[in-house]
């Protein structure tokens, strides 16, 4: 081996002073060690190889508006991978084969306890997707409580990541005793009642937004219709409690 090849990154808080992969004189080790000083916001690059090279990367696609009306069955992907387009906030939301006797898919929300955060997170798992632009619109998505917990389907949904208790949006959720209620933020109950559910089974949440007009249905029965403007505009949205929930053909128009 005649020597090792040297490339060097200085990473400056100024991105105008700084210097990717740059080429650096060879090493030459000395009976089989050598010595390198390494300077502060710098990486480096030692290997055997000559070929090693600054990467690259396509230009990424022109910004477009999110495909609309659009839906999933979740039968195309992989179990344990995720599913497009979806940001979880908390939780976990993963691709499932309930059973080997079916080919169908799901997604599931995985996480059954609370994690200890470096944040103040949502107080339950939940997961956008859409646009942050979106004001008028349905999500419908079928629900399966696998033991105990809820289900939550969601619209207007703008504060992700740390400080996001169900702060902003509407919120339809889904009891496995069938008690459902429909907040407007984390705490103003604008409709709730109850319905006959059972664990183990699939029920479906829909829950439209037009205007100042929050509406929703169980299956083909509408179980509330209410008036509020607290919130404009926001994602689409589900989320459960820290238990097993299924989700299945999703569909936002």
């Amino acid at each position: 081996l005649g020597g090792l090849y040297l490339w060097k990154s200085f990473l400056s808080q100024d991105e105008t002073k700084s210097v990717l992969f740059e080429k650096q004189p060879n090493i030459i080790p000395q009976h089989g060690s050598f010595t390198l000083q390494l300077e502060t916001d710098s990486v480096y690059t030692i290997s055997t190889l000559n070929t090693a090279q600054k990467g690259s990367y396509p230009s990424p696609p022109a910004c477009t508006s999110f495909p609309v009306p659009y839906k999933d069955t979740f039968d195309s992907y992989k179990p344990e991978s995720e599913a497009k387009y979806f940001a979880d906030q908390t939780g976990t939301f993963a691709i499932y084969k309930p059973s080997s006797s079916s080919a169908d898919l799901v997604m599931r929300q995985v996480v059954t306890r609370s994690p200890i955060t470096w944040c103040s997170e949502a107080q339950s798992p939940i997961s956008f997707i859409g646009s942050s632009s979106w004001t008028d619109f349905t999500i419908s998505i079928e629900v399966l409580i696998e033991t105990t917990g809820y289900a939550v389907v969601g619209g207007r949904a703008s504060a992700g990541g740390c400080g996001n208790n169900y702060n902003s949006g509407y919120f339809f959720t889904l009891g496995v005793d069938g008690a459902w209620n429909v907040t407007a933020g984390p705490s103003k109950v604008l409709a709730k009642g109850n319905a006959q559910v059972k664990a183990g089974q699939w029920y479906t949440m829909v829950l439209s937004l037009q205007q100042e007009t929050v509406t929703g249905k169980l299956g083909q029965a509408q179980v509330f219709s209410v008036k509020d403007a607290s919130y404009k505009q926001g994602f689409a949205a589900i989320g459960s409690s820290w238990n097993y929930v299924q989700f299945n053909n999703l569909f936002i128009n």
